[in-house]
């Protein structure tokens, strides 16, 4: 099936199944995988490297789990099993779509699709601003406000990072108008940590490995120090509360301290403590839903509403480490639920689950 609309350089298939797959409800992510499935030109089976990837995911965790599971059978964990498994196709399946849509379509095609997605998302985004400039009378998201911001994704951490990619990408094609729109869309997320993260990436782009025109420095240490003034004038609380955690962090005495400041902090460690505990955890890790991934937070039964209590499973290694970290008996403490506590990292859930089996793979096939 190949639906075209009165743009005959924005593929529409392609353009719903970008939307369907980035959108936080499930059932719309359904809707985009049979939109792939129906359209001849954007789904073909195709396996590369990154391909590989997913496949030997999938293995891996498959094997890991089933001896997890002969050594301990819980019929819950099947459940945990089977949606692990399913998150790895799906990753596989929207790989494919997008090899696929390079191989098929022209690359105009591609282009005018992707920045047609663009603008879909800015306008929501632009849509929740002014929602909230009504509702808190004020220019810029301050404080938890910014998790309001995150376009149609689940989380507001994800919407900065598209944003992010969309700002490099139109600054690579020089379209600086639209750069601009994924600054602002990007800025107004509120994601502290990863706005810092963009910034130091953005300058080692312009002055390391890329070469631009002398005034296009100059522009360039202009846009900093607008920024900088930017900061300080709507995000200076944050900025000081960012810089004490950072500061106090670094001068902990004592596991405790650092839990008391920063549970993503004590996740690295707990992680780095788990893969040392033995040769089998070392190479192949805990197995799937057992140490940390969102799939072992949902089984939890704390981390979503929807996921049914009756099948509710946690590992013993989990609650050892991550669970304790991030339950519903922490996240009543007011103020505990912000970047610097969340312990959710995929190099823990690749390192933990896996082992250096998942994690070789993902630096040589990745």
């Amino acid at each position: 099936m190949n639906i075209t609309c009165r743009y005959p350089s924005i593929h529409t298939p392609l353009l719903l199944f970008v939307l369907c797959m980035a959108a936080a409800h499930p059932a719309l992510k359904v809707l985009g995988i049979a939109i792939a499935l129906l359209s001849s030109r954007i789904w073909k089976w195709r396996m590369n490297q990154l391909g590989l990837f997913y496949v030997w995911m999938m293995v891996l965790g498959l094997g890991s789990a089933f001896i997890h599971f002969i050594l301990n059978p819980q019929g819950n964990y099947l459940v945990l099993i089977a949606i692990s498994t399913l998150f790895w196709g799906l990753c596989l399946f929207g790989h494919n779509v997008f090899l696929s849509s390079a191989r098929r379509l022209t690359y105009k095609t591609q282009t005018k699709t992707l920045i047609y997605a663009f603008y879909i998302l800015f306008t929501v985004s632009i849509v929740q601003y002014l929602l909230n400039l009504i509702r808190e009378g004020q220019l810029l998201p301050t404080g938890f406000y910014g998790d309001y911001m995150m376009s149609i994704f689940t989380f507001s951490s994800d919407c900065m990072l598209v944003y992010a990619l969309y700002f490099y990408f139109f600054i690579q094609k020089k379209q600086y108008k639209r750069a601009t729109y994924a600054f602002f869309g990007l800025l107004i997320t509120n994601y502290m940590a990863g706005f810092l993260l963009f910034i130091i990436a953005f300058v080692a782009y312009i002055f390391f490995f890329k070469r631009f025109k002398i005034r296009y420095y100059f522009y360039t240490l202009a846009i900093i120090g607008l920024i900088c003034i930017t900061l300080r004038l709507f995000y200076w609380n944050n900025i000081q509360y960012m810089a004490a955690k950072v500061h106090i962090i670094y001068h902990a005495l004592s596991d405790q301290e650092a839990l008391l400041l920063s549970r993503r902090v004590v996740s690295y460690k707990q992680t780095l403590d788990y893969m040392h505990t033995d040769p089998i955890t070392f190479w192949f890790g805990a197995g799937p839903a057992n140490f940390s991934s969102r799939v072992a937070f949902m089984g939890a039964g704390e981390y979503v509403k929807w996921y049914p209590k009756s099948l509710t499973y946690r590992h013993p290694t989990f609650v050892a480490n991550h669970f304790s970290l991030w339950n519903n008996k922490i996240l009543s403490q007011p103020f505990s639920d912000g970047t610097t506590q969340q312990p959710f990292s995929f190099y823990s859930q690749l390192i933990g689950e896996y082992g250096m089996c998942g994690l070789a793979a993902f630096l040589i096939l990745y």
